[in-house]
């Protein structure tokens, strides 16, 4: 039996290393994906809402940033204005939760068009929220409008408005 020369023998051992190497990252890679992919809970938010006079009312021309674990997060209102909600999943961990300035409500008739009314938010802002694995985690922002407290539209809302008129 015939042995390789030493150069060679290196060259061949190193390329063992490597693919080993390789399909140890790429096995770690798979790992991590699917540790990530149970380490999630939901954020949503209501962007409508009702109040006990009957008037609705949606969020317009808001930004909401989501600053947590994760890379820092955007949703904006306007990327689709008749959406009444919203909901994404995010790493589990401690948030703070913030609308932006520059956002409006608007009192929707029953055509679905909105005027904006006058309405200031008096909820903290941010807020920090804590999301677990697996879990919905409520946040719920307050506004008044004319004395009145808006009721949001429930089922699956995680973060929310309400607003008084």
């Amino acid at each position: 039996m015939k042995f390789m020369n030493r150069p060679l023998q290196s060259a061949a051992l190193g390329s063992v290393v490597a693919l080993a190497m390789t399909a140890c990252a790429g096995a770690a890679s798979v790992q991590d994906s699917q540790q990530n992919a149970t380490q999630h809970g939901t954020i949503g938010m209501a962007l409508a809402g009702q109040a006990p006079s009957g008037a609705k009312y949606r969020l317009r021309n808001a930004t909401i940033e989501l600053q947590g674990p994760g890379p820092t997060s955007y949703i904006s209102t306007e990327d689709d204005p008749n959406r009444t909600l919203f909901s994404t999943d995010v790493i589990a961990g401690l948030y703070a939760v913030a609308v932006d300035g520059g956002w409006h409500l608007e009192r929707v008739d029953y055509t679905g068009q909105g005027d904006a009314v006058e309405a200031s938010l008096t909820s903290p802002n941010p807020q920090e929220v804590s999301v677990y694995v697996g879990v919905r985690t409520p946040v719920e922002f307050h506004f008044q409008v004319e004395g009145e407290e808006i009721e949001l539209d429930k089922g699956g809302i995680d973060i929310g408005i309400t607003v008084d008129d």
